[in-house]
């Protein structure tokens, strides 16, 4: 007996599909029926657009039931939310925004309410050295980004070796 269905599938992944498909680990018929419409979002850290009307997004959502609320971000909670790497992407953004309006004292949330680890650190004088590893490290990320996570690739494109590449990368993530 038929049935009628009406609904979508949204399946999601952050391994390399085509490989997947290579190696047999995805059913090329499975690919096929799910590849009607691909859509490859950007790391959060790439779309520095997008941090603060997020961030404010989920202040609304999630800051609603506090009496405190509406909140707003301070120029510095905004300052730091867009030099900060995200390496948890929106799901790292979701989880500094919901303690930060539980634990607010104010409806103005300063950077310190969104990062507390950060003001227990002494803050450290911007240098060279330091932008020149922040740098470093994004255009890394950026081409591993762009080849799809191969390295060799993105090595290729950076004009290094593989071991070169691997080798930079462990030292700015230090």
């Amino acid at each position: 007996m038929f049935v009628p269905f009406k609904g979508r599938i949204v399946a999601a992944t952050t391994g390399d599909i085509n490989a997947a498909l290579e190696s047999g680990q995805l059913r090329a018929d499975l690919y096929y029926r799910l590849q009607n419409a691909q859509v490859t979002l950007p790391a959060l850290r790439e779309r520095i657009a997008d941090i603060i009307p997020l961030a404010e997004k989920f202040l609304d959502a999630y800051g609603s039931k506090n009496p405190l609320a509406p909140f707003s971000l301070s120029e510095a909670a905004k300052r730091t939310l867009i030099t900060h790497q995200w390496p948890g992407n929106v799901r790292e953004l979701i989880n500094r925004i919901v303690p930060a309006c539980s634990l607010a004292e104010k409806s103005v949330l300063d950077a310190s309410d969104i990062f507390p680890d950060m003001s227990q650190q002494p803050a450290t004088p911007p240098s060279l050295s330091c932008a020149r590893a922040n740098a470093e490290r994004e255009e890394i990320e950026r081409a591993i980004a762009e080849c799809g996570g191969r390295v060799g690739e993105a090595a290729k494109r950076l004009g290094v070796s593989r071991t070169t590449l691997w080798k930079r990368r462990r030292e700015v993530w230090k």
